[in-house]
Parts: structure tokens; sequence; C-alpha cells
């Protein structure tokens, strides 16, 4: 991939040549100075970094990551979207869920509480730890169908297809599987002054619940 900014330019423009003409004409007007035209190439997170990275900063720090951030995939299995919505459900309701201990939840004016940082990494570790294997899973066998589909090798292609057989062959098996389903109790809201998770007292099952990860 080239990273001079000319030339990532018209390389866009060449893959636009199809698309309508406001879309080329905004690409050329870009500033091809501008930040925008860094280019790298497009990798996924092979298995064994979803088994072993890091998805919680050091220290129990209320910082995570989601979908793609995680435990982005080849389109293999078509599994990358909804192992995402899967990530939002189980944060929430990791996050509707503090040991409620009496030094780090206090309440507020609005007759809910307060969730403070150390209880917010705390939830955000059980999160990582409820998602990690079924994100290695999936990602495990997005990586053999696209070492499959790719390799010459015929030992390789055997190599894949035993992973294959061992992982399930069972078509519905991503479609039935369920990650749980957010709580009634609570709707989570970010106070930014003082980085803590406000608690109300009352969610219907039909609305949202609206978080923000800083």
């Amino acid at each position: 991939m080239a990273r001079d900014a000319g030339t990532a330019r018209e390389y866009v423009l060449e893959k636009l040549q199809e698309c309508p003409a406001e879309v080329v004409d905004m690409v050329r007007r870009c500033d091809p100075a501008s930040s925008m035209w860094t280019m790298t190439k497009v990798w996924y997170r092979p298995p064994w970094q979803v088994a072993l990275g890091g998805f919680q900063r050091r220290g129990g720090a209320a910082v995570t990551v989601a979908g793609d951030a995680m435990h982005v995939m080849g389109p293999f299995i078509g599994q990358g979207g909804s192992a995402a919505l899967e990530d939002a459900v189980v944060l929430a309701r990791s996050l509707s869920l503090p040991s409620r201990t009496t030094d780090t939840v206090v309440p507020n004016s609005a007759g809910g509480v307060e969730l403070q940082a150390g209880e917010m990494g705390g939830a955000i570790g059980r999160y990582v730890r409820e998602r990690r294997l079924r994100v290695l899973r999936l990602s495990l066998e997005s990586f053999t169908m696209g070492t499959l589909l790719r390799t010459k090798s015929a030992m390789g292609k055997l190599v894949c297809a035993v992973v294959m057989a061992l992982l399930g062959t069972r078509s519905r098996r991503h479609a039935d599987y369920d990650c749980g389903s957010l709580l009634s109790s609570t709707i989570l809201l970010l106070d930014h002054s003082i980085n803590s998770v406000n608690y109300s007292n009352s969610l219907n099952k039909s609305r949202a619940c609206e978080y923000v990860i800083m």
C-alpha cells in the first residue's frame, strides 16, 4: 500500500470510477495533505491474539474494546456483526451488575446510585471474561475457513478440515447461540464529570440500553 498522499488519492479515485459523480468529485476535492489519506494494510485479528489479548487496560481500568476492535475477523462465517451486537448486550449487562459494596456505591440526587471507576473496572473484567471464549471460537472458525480457501497445500487443507470437524458442522449453531438478555432493572448513564455510572431504577424491556465507553 502506498503511503504517499497523492498516490493514495489516485488509488481511491481509481476504485470509485463506477460511483456517482458527486462521490468522485468529493474525493477529488479533498486536501491531499489531510491525514485521511494515510493508508495501511487491512488485517484480521488471528485466534491466538483473541486468546491472549488484553481487552482491558492494565490495572483493571474502566477501558475496554468491543466489536471489530476486539475480534476483527474475515467474512468467511458471516458472524462479525452479530458478535458485535452480542458484545453490546454482554457489556451493558455486566455494567448493570455491580457488586454493590458500601465503599463504592454512592446515592445521587436522582434517586439512583453512582458507580465509581474501580467498580466499572470490575464490571468490564466480567465482560471480557464472558466474551473471550465465544469470540475465540468464532475467530478460530473464520481463520480456519479463510486458510482453507487460500491454501494450496494438501496438508494445510487436511488440517483445516480436521479443525472444522472438531468445531462442529451443525449449520444453525451460530443462529441458535444465546448471549443472554439485558436486565430490566437499570439504565446506564455515563457521568462525564466524575467518571461514574448513574443507575436509575426502571427500564422497560422494549427500550434500548444506551452507554458510552470513555
